[in-house]
């Protein structure tokens, strides 16, 4: 449970805290957490439960921060990367780990803008229930 929330919340919630400074500088301020929909009330499938829990504090975590930098032209998002050919995805995932990384360039850049009431989101800006 610790090595879980040390990597997938508490990681991304100290790079937040030492690049917002640089960030708060941009004329685009974007943050994209990497999450899961396993963090999700509607994506809970139970089993992994350190890995769940984390990604659901980290997408609170989120909700938090869109909450307050939303306001300041902050583009934040918790983003579902989908089931992708990793070391943690496997060789049977069918997502393309490339084709996830140019859709997250792709909110980053704001090419790909999401609804603006969506803060969970697939690698495509999709809208995902939480």
């Amino acid at each position: 449970m610790e090595r879980s929330m040390l990597a997938n919340l508490y990681g991304p919630m100290k790079a937040v805290k030492h690049l917002l400074p640089l960030l708060r500088r941009s004329a685009q301020p974007c943050i994209i957490n990497i999450s899961s929909e396993a963090g999700c009330f509607a994506g809970a499938y139970g089993g992994d439960y350190p890995y769940a829990i984390s990604k659901s504090g980290l997408n609170y975590f989120t909700a938090q921060l869109r909450k307050e930098l939303t306001p300041q032209n902050f583009a934040i998002y918790a983003v579902h990367p989908g089931w992708i050919r990793t070391p943690m995805g496997g060789d049977q995932a069918p997502g393309d780990p490339a084709d996830t990384a140019q859709g997250l360039l792709r909110i980053v850049e704001r090419t790909v803008i999401p609804d603006p009431n969506a803060w969970m989101v697939n690698h495509r800006g999709e809208a995902m229930p939480f």
